[in-house]
């Protein structure tokens, strides 16, 4: 139980009620109480919910008081970090695999990658660059990169690899906005046909773990394709073009969510698929699966440049789905990075 109240203290007014520095070391440190004890004329912290009527004579002014209790969801989360402190502390500050027992089933049946303005908004620019189609839509794009690469694999026809790499960049999303049509335009300079044929060589042979690599070396890469897009190309082809049956894709969204670190070059792209194929298998659905569940939660809580903060989307509170998990993704990655 901690008794709150706005002092004044000769008129010099300090506050230990609602947003004042005791609120806030508590909840920084983890340390929330159970039960206020609240002046009747002073504002609770949040997360606190009323449980009893003004009562009593307290103080030199005889102010009544009322009791408030954490909200249930808030409770849950003391509850959960109390037994896996330990946990959570031995994997603070090191990039391991922490994955939220969120309704991943759930999350899963929510994830639509069509609906992403970022996709139609890359469409019209690649478009309007000459990269790809005008009957690319954000309804088709997939099944056009799967056609696509199931035509490749028939006819092995390297001169149609540049529209597939256009295309899944497009999908890929507006982050990539500068690099791919130059990229593109620019296909035959700088051994960047040679270098993605190989790519694909090496992810058709299952080297995952080596093609990524190898498009970020010196002797590999590709002038402006990140780690982020570099896990998209290896998703499609390790598909066979079927996106929900390649590999899952590792980017800054997965990289906060699961290992709490700041950038996806931060992660071992080999460690990345191991840890997601054996949490998929524990939960009985393809690693690739389990990555657009995460994708759809994450989506839900928060704009892609407050992933896994403290900065909700607005119509989230302590009653929505799984929240008890994003709030402890939010916790470790901000502990983590500050």
């Amino acid at each position: 139980l901690v008794i709150t109240q706005d002092h004044g203290l000769g008129c010099l007014w300090t506050t230990f009620c609602k947003g004042s520095y005791l609120e806030a070391i508590a909840r920084v440190k983890n340390k929330m109480p159970r039960y206020l004890l609240v002046g009747t004329f002073h504002e609770s912290w949040e997360g606190y919910i009323k449980i009893s009527e003004p009562f009593g004579v307290f103080g030199l002014h005889e102010h009544e008081r009322i009791m408030y209790e954490l909200e249930p969801d808030a409770i849950e989360i003391n509850q959960f970090k109390e037994r896996y402190d330990s946990l959570y502390r031995r994997n603070l500050n090191q990039n391991r695999a922490m994955f939220p027992e969120i309704d991943y089933k759930y999350w899963l049946s929510q994830y639509n990658w069509n609906d992403n303005p970022g996709v139609q908004g890359m469409i019209n620019l690649m478009q309007n660059q000459g990269c790809i189609s005008p009957n690319i839509t954000s309804d088709n794009i997939e099944n056009i990169i799967y056609l696509e690469i199931q035509k490749y694999l028939i006819d092995k026809n390297t001169s149609n690899l540049r529209n597939i790499f256009a295309l899944i960049q497009t999908w890929g999303g507006m982050s990539a906005r500068i690099h791919s049509p130059r990229i593109y335009n620019n296909w035959e300079l700088l051994y960047t046909e040679s270098n993605y044929l190989n790519f694909v060589h090496l992810v058709l042979n299952r080297g995952y773990a080596e093609s990524f690599n190898y498009l970020q070396s010196d002797e590999g890469g590709i002038i402006g394709l990140g780690p982020s897009f570099i896990a998209k190309h290896i998703c499609f082809w390790s598909g066979n073009g079927d996106r929900k049956n390649g590999l899952p894709i590792l980017d800054n969204v997965i990289a906060k969510l699961i290992y709490a670190a700041n950038q996806a070059n931060q992660i071992d792209y080999g460690q990345f698929i191991s840890d997601f194929e054996s949490f998929s298998q524990s939960k009985n659905m393809k690693p690739s699966e389990v990555e657009m569940a995460l994708f759809a939660f994450s989506r839900y809580y928060w704009a892609t440049q407050n992933t896994a903060t403290m900065l909700f989307r607005p119509h989230i509170d302590h009653n929505s789905k799984d929240y008890v998990h994003a709030y402890l993704i939010a916790e470790r990655y901000l502990s983590n990075n500050n």
